[in-house]
């Protein structure tokens, strides 16, 4: 058995103006700086991934789909497999001017204090957010679980 150190990446999918991009999603082998690889590509918006001691991926597919049409797909070997360098990303468009904010926000009747939104996800789903719209989750093999 070879445990893969490395951290592991679900990208859900593409969005653009017109909506969701079928089979855009992918698995992202997460390496240092700009060494981050896609290990396996088109597949229909993964929302999360596991792997067992033989390097076996169980990934979660078409998790935001219609009720009833999600998946849990076993992908053998996932940790051997090679991978093809991340795209360049494209240069970002200059950010839109800030508005004022307004003297009062309006209230909806929740409590929107951000300890209830970061850490509850982190914690019920044990994966983290990043702003490129990626869903993280770090190889069980290197926490201690209770399992």
């Amino acid at each position: 058995m070879k445990i893969d150190p490395a951290m592991y990446a679900v990208q859900v999918g593409q969005f653009t103006e017109q909506g969701p991009v079928p089979n855009s999603g992918a698995i992202i082998r997460v390496k240092a700086g700009d060494a981050s690889e896609v290990i396996m590509s088109g597949l229909s918006f993964p929302t999360s991934i596991d792997f067992n001691a033989a390097g076996d991926a169980y990934v979660s597919i078409n998790g935001i789909g219609a009720p009833g049409s999600g998946q849990v797909v076993k992908y053998d070997g996932l940790t051997e497999q090679a991978g093809t360098p991340l795209p360049d990303p494209a240069a970002a468009a200059p950010a839109p001017a800030a508005e004022p904010a307004p003297a009062t926000l309006p209230t909806s009747g929740g409590d929107l204090a951000a300890s209830n939104w970061v850490g509850g996800l982190v914690a019920v789903l044990g994966v983290s957010l990043s702003a490129a719209g990626l869903v993280l989750k770090r190889s069980r093999f290197l926490f201690k679980t209770s399992r």
